[in-house]
């Protein structure tokens, strides 16, 4: 057996795959190869030295001016107001750090990665990881044409290797591309954002794939032979979002690392959920689903492990709340009554939106469900479809007796 972890670009996002670094350290699950793209190339590196605490640690404090130099146009710049250097007003990224990104585009082809590759040469013990067993490959893209430039362990010198993992991290245009060999490097991700056949090349017989979704290509047709051909297989990402990958935040960092630990547990079958985490057989199979629509509805704290018992006491809290302000709208209900024999679903719809926030429209499908069972229209296909997640999330409230009773 040979197990693979490869690892996809994702800039700032990569503190997700240190999370699920974690859980298959805490379940035993040796890595024999680790390929990477971008900030994958970055981590996998890490992975063959086994520098976990040390890479766990750095990326909780990690931010954009210790990653790129931008200069006092950022949030960094002490001289401007705390509102003007944190307000997140473009794609979740500060407004002043989005402006010294683009001028550095505009004026310099990239913001420079002295900072990064300072990191690299800091963290990266060369000794260790050339002396590893664990294998190592990584991608960069090679100007103009944004060819794939493939490279394994034994084909990077040594005296070049945090140059070409820097050169797979740079993500022009944001970034400056790198010169090596008098080759134009830039970012992994215009080739092959999760190089999963350069692990299939090194004989992987099982994998771990995790694809935080950032901008690059992913090939379809790699993901298809890894699943046929491999004993196991198994992909790995995230159903939230795990923020703007130019921009690094320390409390984002921290989130991405509890989420990525969160979903390869969940992925190894130690954990239960989607968007939300239940432990290990605490929700029925058949209830799984409605109780994350609930947890996510009433919007309830997605960095923790619920058992039953918690889950419910969060939500009742929620619940009361909601059916409280739903008893205060009930005129509400009426117009909405009137248009039910003679309206589109989608006018429905749009109506019970437009009255009521999600949370207060579950709390309403919930006390319609309750009095009429199967005779309710939420039930309907032309409404369920299109009330999927509210009508969800108000069948796991009728589902236990406490929380049936507040609605």
């Amino acid at each position: 057996m040979k197990r693979a972890l490869v690892l996809s670009g994702g800039g700032s996002r990569g503190a997700y795959q240190i999370g699920v670094w974690q859980a298959m350290r805490e379940l035993g699950m040796d890595i024999d190869i680790v390929t990477g793209t971008s900030v994958g190339a970055i981590n996998a590196s890490m992975v063959v030295t086994d520098a976990f605490d040390t890479v766990r640690e750095l990326w909780k404090d990690v931010e954009t001016n210790m990653i790129f130099d931008l200069d006092n146009e950022s949030r960094y710049n002490e001289a401007k107001t705390e509102i003007v250097r944190n307000t997140r007003g473009f794609m979740g990224m500060p407004v002043a750090e989005a402006l010294s990104y683009a001028k550095y585009t505009v004026t310099q082809g990239g913001a420079g990665s002295d900072g990064l590759l300072g990191i690299i040469e800091k963290y990266l013990d060369l000794d260790v990881f050339y002396s590893s067993p664990v294998e190592f490959g990584l991608v960069t893209a090679q100007l103009p044409k944004f060819k794939g430039h493939y490279l394994f362990k034994e084909d990077i010198p040594r005296e070049k290797l945090h140059r070409y993992i820097l050169s797979s991290a740079s993500c022009f245009p944001a970034a400056r591309y790198m010169k090596i060999d008098g080759m134009r490097l830039v970012d992994g991700g215009y080739a092959d954002n999760l190089p999963i056949d350069m692990a299939m090349e090194k004989g992987a017989t099982d994998m771990v794939a995790v694809n935080m979704e950032a901008i690059g290509i992913v090939k379809e047709e790699s993901l298809e032979r890894a699943k046929s051909k491999l004993n196991s297989f198994t992909y790995i990402t995230s159903p939230w979002e795990l923020g703007n990958f130019l921009c690094f935040d320390p409390d984002t960092n921290k989130r991405n690392i509890i989420l990525g630990h969160f979903d390869a547990m969940k992925a190894f079958g130690k954990l239960d959920g989607h968007y939300y985490t239940f432990e290990k057989g605490a929700i029925p199979k058949r209830l799984l689903g409605r109780a994350d629509a609930a947890a996510r509805i009433f919007q309830l704290d997605y960095l923790k492990t619920y058992t039953a018992d918690a889950l419910n006491d969060a939500l009742a809290a929620k619940v009361k709340t909601a059916v409280a302000a739903r008893e205060r709208q009930v005129e509400k209900l009426l117009p909405i009554g009137r248009m039910m024999p003679k309206s589109s679903a989608n006018q429905l719809v749009a109506a019970m939106r437009n009255r009521f926030s999600q949370d207060i429209l579950t709390c309403v499908i919930a006390a319609d469900l309750k009095e009429k069972e199967a005779r309710s229209a939420f039930l309907g296909k032309y409404l369920f479809h299109r009330l999927k997640t509210e009508v969800l999330a108000a069948a796991y409230l009728l589902s236990d007796y406490d929380l049936r009773r507040l609605v």
